[in-house]
C-alpha cells in the first residue's frame, strides 16, 4: 500500500509540472487560449527586429501581439497582429515597427497617415509605395534603432569637433583684434570718403551757380550783341555780321548746356552721399556687433589671405584719397566753352 502511494505522489507531481511547464509555454508564446482575436496584417521592405508576439501598443495601450511574420513576393515583409476585437483603429491606420527598449525589444504600433508622413521623408515615401498596390493589407514603416540613431549622432558629434578645431586654429585672438583693426580703418575710410564728397559736392554747386550766372549774363550779352549786330545787318545788309551774330547765339547754347551739365553733376553726388551715409551706418553696426562677439566668422577667417589682401586694399584707397585732395583736378574736369 505504502509503495502504491508514493506512485500515485509521483505521477501527481509529474502531472503538475507538466501542466505548469505547459503554461509557462503557453505564457511565453503569448498564446490565446479561447476567445476571438481581430487580425490584422501590414507590409514592410523591412521588418527590423520585430519577433512573433512582439507587444502591440494602440494609442500607447498594450492591444495584442505579433502573431506571424512571413516573407511575401516582390521583397515584401508581411506582419500579422492580433488585437483584442473591442480595439478601434486610428483613421487610415499606419503600422509602425520601432524599438521600445534598450535591450532591443521591439514593439508595434498603430498611428494616423499624416502622423507617420510627419516623420519626414523617408517615412513618406515609404509609405507610399507600400500602400501602392496593397489591396486590404495596412503600409508600414520601421523606424531606426537607436542603434543607427547613436551611429548617427556620433558622426555629427565629430562634424561639429572637426568644425570647433578648425575655427579655434583660424579665430584666434590675434586674428579677431586684426579683423577689428580693418572693419576699423574701412570704417573710417568710408567717412573720410563721405567728408571729402560733401566738401566737393559744395564747391561743385558753387562752381554751378557761377556758371548759371555766367551763362545768363552771356545770353542777356549775345541778346544785345543780337539786337545790334540786327540793326547793324539793316543798316549795312552785311553777311558777315549776320554769321558773327549766329556764332555768338550758339556760343551762348553751349554754354547754357554746359551749366546744365555741371547742375547734373552735382545732383548725382548729392545722391551718392546718402548712399555713403548708408554705408558708414551698415559698417559702423557690423562693427559693434563683432566688437560684441556676435555672428560666425568661420568661412571668412579660413582663408588667412583674406586680411592681406583687405590691409592693402585700404592702403591703396587711403593713396587714392590722399592723391584725390592733392589733385582733384586730376579726377574731376570741366572746361567752359
Amino acid at each position: 500500500m505504502k509503495s502504491k502511494s508514493n506512485d500515485l505522489v509521483v505521477g501527481f507531481v509529474i502531472l503538475l509540472g507538466l501542466g505548469l511547464l505547459v503554461a509557462a509555454t503557453l505564457w511565453l508564446q503569448r498564446a490565446d487560449l479561447g476567445g476571438s482575436k481581430r487580425e490584422v496584417t501590414a507590409r514592410f521592405r523591412d521588418a527590423g527586429n520585430i519577433r512573433v508576439g512582439g507587444t502591440v501598443n494602440v494609442r500607447g495601450v498594450t492591444a495584442g501581439r505579433v502573431d506571424r511574420l512571413e516573407l511575401a513576393d516582390s521583397g515584401w515583409v508581411h506582419v500579422r497582429v492580433r488585437l483584442e476585437p473591442e480595439i478601434a483603429l486610428p483613421p487610415q491606420p499606419v503600422m509602425v515597427l520601432y524599438q521600445q527598449s534598450l535591450f532591443g525589444e521591439w514593439a508595434a504600433t498603430f498611428v494616423q497617415r499624416d502622423v507617420a508622413e510627419a516623420i519626414g521623408d523617408d517615412a513618406k515615401r515609404e509609405l507610399a509605395e507600400a500602400s501602392e498596390g496593397a489591396g486590404k493589407l495596412l503600409p508600414g514603416i520601421v523606424l531606426p534603432d537607436i542603434a543607427q540613431l547613436t551611429a548617427v549622432a556620433g558622426q555629427i558629434a565629430g562634424s561639429f569637433s572637426k568644425i570647433a578645431d578648425r575655427f579655434g586654429r583660424a579665430f584666434n585672438d590675434s586674428a579677431a583684434a586684426e579683423l577689428r583693426g580693418t572693419f576699423r580703418n574701412t570704417a573710417a575710410l568710408a567717412r573720410q570718403l563721405e567728408r571729402s564728397v560733401r566738401k566737393q559736392s559744395g564747391n561743385l554747386d558753387t562752381l554751378a551757380t557761377g556758371l548759371i550766372e555766367a551763362t545768363r549774363a552771356l545770353d542777356s550779352a549775345a541778346q544785345a550783341f543780337r539786337r545790334t549786330a540786327q540793326r547793324a545787318d539793316a543798316a549795312t545788309q552785311s553777311d558777315e555780321l549776320r554769321r558773327l551774330v549766329v556764332d555768338a547765339g550758339e556760343s551762348a547754347a553751349a554754354m547754357r548746356d554746359a551749366a546744365r551739365t555741371v547742375r547734373d553733376l552735382s545732383r548725382a553726388l548729392a545722391a551718392d552721399e546718402g548712399s555713403l551715409k548708408s554705408v558708414t551706418a551698415r559698417a559702423d553696426s557690423v562693427l559693434r556687433r563683432l566688437t560684441a562677439g556676435e555672428g560666425t566668422l568661420a568661412l571668412l577667417l579660413r582663408d588667412p589671405a583674406l586680411y592681406r589682401n583687405s590691409d592693402s586694399l585700404v592702403i591703396e584707397l587711403r593713396g587714392l584719397v590722399a592723391d584725390f585732395k592733392a589733385n582733384p583736378s586730376k579726377y574731376v574736369n570741366l572746361r567752359v566753352f
